[in-house]
């Protein structure tokens, strides 16, 4: 009975002692901070002096309450892999202090929106052409006196601001290229260049085919390319088979003109396979080799005989 009554209590403290870690556990569980915005992107077309309204929304995806902080930067990219970089130009026009918003800080309660209205204002001595800003909400920490890192969610809408007027668009298709031997997966580049004012928006539709024509992987998607840039657009067919003789071509708008892009043929063939056939290569020419060292050793030997 004792034995029975220590047992007992001894549960009970361990039941005790793993409910009171886990309780502990949970209040330490950091809140996840998770937001969204909608849209994602906007292209405005105002008048030079003139004040276009609107709104965006932020949605709080996280599992609680947190300040949320509006703000906006300029936006531009680097490189043609299209790096972004929100930081002002010295001497360049900020196209950031266009927007103001009515609400520059708030707290979002998990799973509710935050409504944010905003006016953008062109200077009346603004050129025609394409100016770029984003808006952004950044979580921020509410916690004082917090030890460590503290990580802030961010989300931003770009905002393609075209200044009525006469702009220029000229845009053009540099480079289509592929290599014919490739392994998993099969990729191909397309870099589109402009050289206006204002930006254009591609559409892209890229196909690739196995040698019979049956569509294997079909890739539709649009991108922006900024005035006096060149853009880099990779395209990767993740689920390529690990052979296969493939043909990838489509077409890519130009400032509005859909524009081939030439037929390529690509040779999948996976690096394991190489080796495979490297070692059967090799296989065959050393019993070849064999063969023909077979055959002359028995000449020889006829003709010692004879």
């Amino acid at each position: 009975m004792k034995k029975f009554v220590l047992y007992s209590m001894a549960t009970l403290l361990a039941i005790v002692a793993y409910s009171l870690s886990t309780l502990h556990a949970s209040a330490d569980t950091p809140v996840s901070k998770i937001l969204t915005m909608s849209p994602a992107t906007t292209k405005p077309t105002v008048k030079p002096g003139a004040t276009l309204s609107g709104k965006f929304q932020v949605l709080n995806q996280g599992t609680g309450d947190y300040p949320v902080r509006v703000y906006a930067a300029p936006y531009a990219v680097h490189s043609e892999n299209y790096t972004p970089d929100f930081t002002p130009v010295a001497g360049a026009i900020n196209a950031a202090d266009w927007l103001k918003f009515d609400v520059s800080r708030a707290d979002i309660a998990a799973n509710k929106l935050l409504d944010v209205h905003y006016t953008l204002t062109v200077p009346a001595s603004t050129a025609p052409g394409g100016y770029y800003a984003v808006a952004f909400a950044e979580t921020q920490s509410s916690e004082t006196g917090h030890q460590g890192v503290v990580v802030n969610e961010r989300v931003g809408e770009i905002f393609y601001i075209q200044v009525a007027g006469d702009v220029q668009q000229h845009g053009k298709l540099l480079t289509w290229s592929t290599n014919f031997w490739q392994h998993q997966p099969l990729q191909a580049t397309l870099r589109l260049e402009n050289r206006g004012t204002l930006d254009y928006a591609s559409d892209i539709h890229v196909t690739v085919s196995d040698i019979f024509g049956h569509a294997k992987y079909v890739l539709n998607t649009n991108k922006e390319v900024l005035p006096q840039t060149v853009r880099r657009i990779p395209i990767s067919w993740d689920k390529t088979p690990p052979l296969g003789l493939f043909k990838i071509s489509g077409t890519a708008t130009v400032t509005g003109q859909k524009q081939p892009l030439p037929t390529h043929y690509i040779l999948v063939v996976s690096p394991f396979l190489r080796i495979v056939g490297l070692v059967a290569v090799g296989l065959f020419v050393a019993y070849a080799a064999g063969q023909r060292l077979g055959l002359q050793r028995k000449r020889r030997n006829a003709k010692q005989r004879n």
